[in-house]
This record gives C-alpha cells, structure tokens and sequence, in this order.
C-alpha cells in the first residue's frame, strides 16, 4: 500500500513539477559551469561547490555565527519547498489518499521521501562536502564524523521544510534549540561532536509530538482573515482592473515565490555592494554591477511565468471583456519593471558616486537593463524546457554588449 501510495504521489510531483525542476537543474549546471574556471584542477573545483557546507563546519568561527548561519541556511531550504508546496502535497490526489488504510508514521516517510526529491539540487553541496572530506588525510572516524554533522544537518532542515508543509510552525522551535547543539558541535572535540550530535537528533524529534500545531488555534487564523481583508481593501481598491490580476497573485495566491525571488535578488546585490567595499570601489566594480543586474534581470524574469498562470485562469472571465489582445503584456512588464528600477538605481548610484564621469553611461546601462527584463519576457513564457538556457544567454549577451558599448 505504501508503494502505492508513493509511486503515484511521485508522478503526481513529475507531472506537476516536472518541467520547473527541469529548469532547476539546467539553472544549477549552468552556474557550475559559470563558476568552474578553465585550468582549474577537480578537486579545487570540488571544494568551490561544497564550500557553503565547509563554511557551515569551519572550527574557527564563532558559536554565534555558526548558529545564524545554520538557522539561515534551513530558512532558505523552507523557502524552497514551500514554493512547491502544491506540487509536494499531492494535489487532488490526496483526498483519496486519506481514507487508504495506513498509520501516521507511512504517510510521514512518504512525505519525507517526497521532499528529499523536491531537495535533490540541494544535495549537490553536501555530497561535494562529503567527497571532499573523503580525500583529505583526516582518518576515517574524522570522515565519519563530518558525515554524521552533515547527516544531522539534513534531517533537521528536512524536518523543518515538513513541519512547514504541515504549517506547524510552532515545531521550529524545536529545531532552533536542537540547532544549538549541531552549532556548538563543529567547534568541539570528536567526543564532544558526537554527544553534540546525538543531542540535537533527541531534541528536535519528540518536539511536534509535545507543541501543538499552529494551524489549530483559532485566534490565529482570526489574524489571518483580518490582515488578509484589510490588506486586500489597503492594496488593491485604488488599482486599475488590468493591473488587478497580476498584483492579486503576486501578493496572495503566490506569495512565498513571490518574496523567494525578491530574496534572491537581494542577496545578489547585497554580495555585489559587499564585493564593492572589499575592493574599495574601484573600476572593477564597473562590471560587477552589469553583472550582477543580469543576474537580478533573470531572478525577476522568473515572475513572468508566474503572471501568465494568473492570467490563463483569468481567461474565462476576462476573456468576456472589450479588451484588445495581449494586452497584458504592458502590465506584467511595466511591473516587473518597477520591481527591478530599485536595483539599478542603488547599483548605479554606487558606481556614479565614486565614478562621476561614468553618469551618462549609467543611465543608459539602467534604461537597457529595465528593456532587458522586457525582453525576458519572451523566453520565460514561451519557452518551457529551454527557458533557462535561452534567458541565460540573453542576459549574457547583454552584459557584454552593455560593457563593451556604454561602460
């Protein structure tokens, strides 16, 4: 029964998800091959990817950095299954699922099996993490012990993303005490690691079984409705009707992808403005910022594809409407558009600050960046399986056209 259940939740995730996370994992070799100079040996590049990890386990750092760290690390990994979170739960398939006849703890390690699927673009820093440990001259109990660190790791940041399909929120609690152990190990001796170790599994197991969910008390969900109602009446009750339909889904329907995205693309430009500082603002951080921006352009140009959904299940309504075709091609653009004018100005300002002489060919490097999230358009609509590779080099051209021409 249990195969059952998890052969067809595993085609309902392939049939529902199985185009995006073709794109995933085109977006994620690309970058490895972006990311691998050329005359660089394997095992340098080994380290390269399983450097976040490394990062994660270095004895060296402090037990305050290491914990931010850990707890940054498994929020970006809750971001990340909840914005498959339909494709994850099974869909309309469930409803029949409840009424098979099995326990509690099948259905969780069916759940579980599903999630580290929907992870497997995440698993590549640990493996290169492991294999890079395996290489070095450390013993194999040392080996062992980096294994068992990651391994802890990854049950508790699995245990989280499921806590949160479950909208159990109240169970992270646990997992940010049992994140104090998994970060005091690292800086420890191997016993020490290993107690460590075995405390932060005891911790964080027994935690959803003692704190009730929080989808079940009410004055939650009272909050909910309220802020729900008075931010629909706040946002959307001045806005024209065209604009109405892609707002709507960016800010409730698709909310969390929404806000992955706009993360994502600050964080590219915090490193950018962070790299600017190291090198003291000086010309290289010219074609930092055109790349960069292409960066953010392709983080941003991913929403397009979530606003023709919006649309295409508008289109039985709309579609009665006096409305001439396409013509919500502006609206999508012209948002997405405003979405990526912050980043040009901040990186822009920066450059113009330090390089005055470069005023002219900023604003014209900022115009094309906002025509380059138009043309993204294109590619991540109408092209599924090769979205990716199309707006990649996209971007790319324009980076190199924008710093040979205008920079």
């Amino acid at each position: 029964m249990i195969e059952m259940l998890l052969r067809k939740r595993l085609r309902w995730y392939a049939l529902a998800t199985g185009c995006l996370v073709l794109r995933r994992w085109q977006a994620l070799l690309l970058i490895l091959g972006l990311f691998a100079p050329m005359g660089v040996s394997l095992l340098s590049q080994l380290k390269s990817l399983a450097f976040p990890v490394l990062l994660l386990m270095a004895p060296e750092d402090s037990f305050v950095w290491r914990y931010t760290y850990i707890c940054a690390l498994q929020a970006l990994a809750v971001i990340w299954i909840m914005m498959q979170r339909d494709q994850v739960s099974g869909g309309a398939f469930m409803q029949y699922a409840e009424s098979l006849p099995l326990s509690r703890q099948q259905k969780h390690a069916v759940d579980a099996l599903l999630v580290s699927t929907a992870n497997s673009p995440l698993f590549l820093m640990p493996v290169a993490a492991i294999c890079w440990f395996y290489v070095q001259d450390g013993g194999t109990f040392a080996w062992l012990l980096h294994c068992l660190f990651i391994l802890v790791f990854l049950l508790l940041m699995t245990f989280g993303q499921l806590k949160a399909l479950d909208r159990q929120y109240t169970a992270w609690a646990g997992i940010a005490v049992a994140n104090i152990s998994l970060a005091a190990a690292a800086g420890g001796g191997q016993a020490a690691e290993l107690i460590l170790l075995g405390c932060a599994l005891a911790i964080a197991r027994p935690w959803a079984a003692i704190v009730p969910a929080s989808i079940h008390l009410p004055y939650r969900r009272a909050l909910h409705r309220r802020f729900s109602t008075v931010f629909s009446k706040a946002s959307f009750s001045r806005v024209h009707p065209a604009a109405f339909i892609p707002l709507h889904f960016l800010l409730r329907q698709s909310l969390v992808q929404s806000l992955a995205k706009i993360a994502v693309a600050l964080g590219i430009a915090t490193v950018a403005l962070g790299l600017m500082a190291v090198w003291d603002y000086d010309e290289r951080i010219v074609p930092l910022a055109v790349i960069a921006l292409a960066c953010i352009a392709l983080v941003i140009s991913g929403l397009y594809r979530d606003l023709h959904m919006a649309h295409d299940a508008a289109q039985a309504i709309v579609g009665a409407f006096p409305l001439p075709d396409k013509w919500e091609r502006k609206f999508d653009t012209a948002l997405l558009m405003m979405l990526g004018l912050p980043f040009a100005a901040v990186l822009g300002g920066v450059i113009v600050f330090y390089h005055a002489r470069l005023l002219a060919a900023v604003v014209l490097a900022s115009a094309t960046f906002l025509g380059l999230i138009g043309i993204l358009r294109w590619p991540q609509v109408n092209a599924q399986r090769q979205a990716v590779f199309l707006s990649s080099v996209t971007a790319a051209l324009w980076a190199v056209l924008t710093l040979s021409v205008h920079l």
